[in-house]
């Protein structure tokens, strides 16, 4: 039997409408359920709602585990600000974005994301074929049914680029 790291965030509100996150670290077993979960998950936030004169407007689990063969250094050539979005229509025949951040640039030819490749139609046939257990979804729930298209972007992420220290003298 595994343990995961979870961690329990609740976002209180008060009054004047400031929010304030409040996290909490638990290890859950891999035999317990969703339902079990999320039950844990209902059962802190009211207990924490009782003690705050606060609301509890949004309460998130997230599971973590170290991903297997990350040792050592990204590549020389990685900028998470360079990214790929896969769109994928959704049940509202509205399109959702996947995003990979620091996308391969062997991945593309002239200026393009190769479609054909292998990795990119293993990543688009993975998501249009999920189903129930897991299926991909978008914010709002509603199903990723199928790939529309594909495009190269930027997202800043340059606060950790630009980051120093800076020392104060008496």
């Amino acid at each position: 039997m595994a343990t995961i790291l979870a961690r329990i965030s609740l976002t209180v509100q008060d009054i004047n409408g400031p929010k304030a996150s409040t996290p909490v670290y638990l290890e859950i077993t891999d035999t317990q359920t969703v339902a079990q979960v999320m039950t844990e998950l209902t059962t802190y936030a009211g207990l924490v709602e009782a003690l705050s004169d606060g609301k509890v407007v949004r309460q998130t689990i997230t599971l973590s585990q170290l991903p297997a063969g990350q040792d050592g250094k990204p590549a020389s050539s990685s900028f998470v600000s360079r990214v790929a979005t896969f769109n994928f229509a959704n049940t509202a025949h509205r399109k959702s974005g996947v995003v990979v951040p620091s996308f391969l640039q062997s991945k593309v030819t002239g200026g393009k994301i190769v479609l054909s490749d292998t990795d990119v139609a293993a990543l688009t046939a993975h998501i249009e074929g999920s189903s129930a257990p897991l299926q991909y979804t978008d914010a709002n729930g509603l199903s990723l049914s199928t790939f529309a298209d594909a495009f190269l972007g930027s997202r800043k992420h340059r606060r950790a680029q630009h980051a120093e220290s800076i020392e104060y003298e008496d």
